[in-house]
């Protein structure tokens, strides 16, 4: 990842108005999280290229990783109105309708882009995933033999089955997917795991964040010595990172932490998080919630 940002830098030194370093430098800085930079250098591509569908699906792709969910159906639908058969407006948009829960709509935009990518299975994938998460669980198993059937006649991308497994709440069959992934260097998966909400229900299991420690995407030094977890917790929490925040704060629950049990409640750094109903949760769990 260093090697990729230094390679992009080193480019948009040499060329500035080069807009595919802007565009694709926003990927990388997408997948470690830093969402950020990433939309500002998405949109600096955009300002150099504005009338690139391209650039319209790249700018949504960032923002539904940033889960800025809106903005991201916002720059599908100028996209869609730029060409109505582009796909990966129509799936980049049912993707952001569905983390909205919007299954009805997201369900036709992913449909529709199937349609228009004649069959890819990444986006087969997410759409078997959206009629997952939305009850339709025989749709969804339908069409997820189908998926599973095809990888003995063409290439299935393994992600997108991962994807329609942790919809079903598959976690192993997920997990043992991902796996293949990795094994086939997949890109959706380098670029995708660390930051795809589809994945959220996997973000605590250990071997979840093996992988992500292989694809150098997580805390190197956890796995090197021991590091307190709410201290990561709190750089999450100053980053305005709630989801990991939150993790790090139920792996420090995990750990039995002292400075977790002992500064939870009172903390000034975790304020961030007091609204959130898991956070008061771990609360009571640790005997600190009102009475």
């Amino acid at each position: 990842w260093d090697a990729a940002e230094d390679a992009f830098r080193r480019a948009m030194k040499r060329q500035p108005s080069y807009w595919l370093a802007h565009d694709h430098y926003a990927f990388v800085l997408a997948a470690q999280r830093q969402f950020d930079a990433a939309l500002a250098e998405v949109r600096r591509g955009q300002a150099l290229e504005p009338l690139s569908l391209v650039v319209h699906h790249h700018v949504a792709w960032v923002c539904l990783l940033a889960r800025r969910y809106d903005d991201a159906i916002a720059e599908c639908r100028s996209a869609i109105d730029m060409d109505p058969t582009f796909p990966m407006a129509h799936l980049w948009m049912g993707v952001s309708l569905e983390q909205k829960g919007l299954y009805d709509e997201a369900i036709a935009s992913v449909d529709e882009a199937v349609k228009f990518m004649g069959g890819a299975s990444i986006g087969a994938g997410a759409a078997a995933h959206a009629y997952a998460v939305s009850g339709q669980v025989e749709e969804a198993r339908r069409r997820l033999a189908e998926l599973q059937q095809a990888r003995f006649a063409r290439y299935v991308e393994p992600y997108g089955i991962a994807l329609v497994c942790a919809g079903l709440g598959d976690r192993e069959d997920a997990l043992r997917w991902l796996e293949q992934a990795y094994q086939e260097h997949s890109f959706w998966l380098a670029f995708w795991a660390k930051v795809d909400p589809r994945l959220d229900v996997l973000r605590d299991d250990i071997r979840f964040q093996d992988l992500l420690r292989r694809l150098g995407l997580l805390q190197q030094a956890r796995f090197a010595r021991y590091v307190e977890p709410y201290g990561i917790a709190l750089v999450c929490a100053g980053l305005g990172d709630r989801e990991d925040a939150l993790r790090w704060l139920e792996q420090a629950y995990q750990e039995h932490s002292f400075w977790l049990a002992f500064w939870a409640k009172v903390d000034p750094r975790l304020d961030v998080l007091r609204d959130d109903i898991r956070f008061q949760d771990l609360l009571r769990r640790l005997g600190l919630g009102s009475n």
